[in-house]
């Protein structure tokens, strides 16, 4: 299925766009969003992603299994397992269900964890505290 699924992709399957100012308009149009990366602190574009209620397939990097659960919000796969991570997004491709449940949880976990106003409380949270140790 994969290899008919490669042979498949053509050129009109891609689309260069270069920097935009606003990602959430290319965002509403994915299906899934994939994070292939091999090395990432926190990834932003995944926490974008979560929160426009998109399904996740990302690669174990950086803090992403901190907000993604595998198999209960999204898939995380080992870095350069991209066999594994196809054999992902083919799985959700072929489970409109699934790929409908990942991201709504994907939402809330980013409205619970990821939220500007939660994200500033606990930055504020860490440099008061390390203030009050010197």
């Amino acid at each position: 299925m994969l290899k008919k699924m490669v042979t498949n992709l053509s050129v009109d399957n891609i689309e260069f766009i270069g920097s935009v100012s606003d990602v959430r308009p290319l965002l509403k149009r994915f299906d899934i969003y994939v994070c292939s990366s091999d090395f990432e602190s926190s990834p932003i574009s995944v926490w974008e992603a979560m929160s426009m209620e998109k399904p996740i397939v990302s690669t174990n990097v950086g803090d992403v299994s901190q907000y993604i659960e595998d198999k209960k919000n999204g898939f995380i796969v080992n870095t350069k397992d991209y066999y594994m991570l196809a054999k992902r997004v083919v799985q959700l491709i072929n489970n409109k269900q699934l790929c409908d449940n990942f991201g709504k949880k994907a939402r809330l976990t980013a409205i619970n964890n990821l939220d500007i106003s939660i994200s500033s409380k606990k930055h504020f949270d860490a440099y008061t505290s390390t203030i009050k140790q010197i």
